[in-house]
């Protein structure tokens, strides 16, 4: 398994943040690997919401949304043929907007355990890259 942590201070109120990072069609806005999110059921998003998701290379996920507890946490479970990854972000207020922290496990499947130190530098600089780029986003 493969732990990854980041969080970063965004300019805008909790509520503003929280909708943009648990709505997971969002993510193809701040995440460069992945192409295409959508949402397959109606209604709002909440425990139970499920997405597909499309990466480079045409891998494809199921992300289910297994926490909300809107403004502060969410979590969900994305499950592809290549990997299992559980996702936890809260949000919290401060004095300049809002703290948003993302932990990550990932469980690749058919990687050898000799490739996990690689996989985690290589996760843990794209999560910052994310988070940058959602605070740029949402900055604007």
């Amino acid at each position: 398994m493969v732990r990854i942590h980041g969080e970063t201070v965004i300019g805008r109120p909790i509520e503003v943040v929280f909708d943009f990072v648990a709505d997971e069609r969002n993510e193809p806005r701040y995440n460069p690997r992945m192409v295409r999110a959508e949402k397959l059921t109606d209604g709002p998003i909440g425990a139970g919401t499920p997405f597909a998701a499309t990466f480079l290379k045409g891998n494809q996920m199921t992300i289910e949304v297994v926490r909300f507890e809107r403004p502060r946490m969410w979590e969900s479970v994305g499950r592809s043929r290549r990997l299992e990854a559980t996702t936890q972000g809260s949000v919290t207020a401060t004095q300049d907007g809002a703290r948003l922290t993302m932990r990550m496990e990932l469980r690749p499947r058919h990687v050898p355990r000799l490739l996990l130190p690689l996989l985690a530098r290589h996760m843990h600089r794209q999560q910052e890259r994310n988070l940058a780029a959602i605070k740029a986003v949402l900055e604007r």
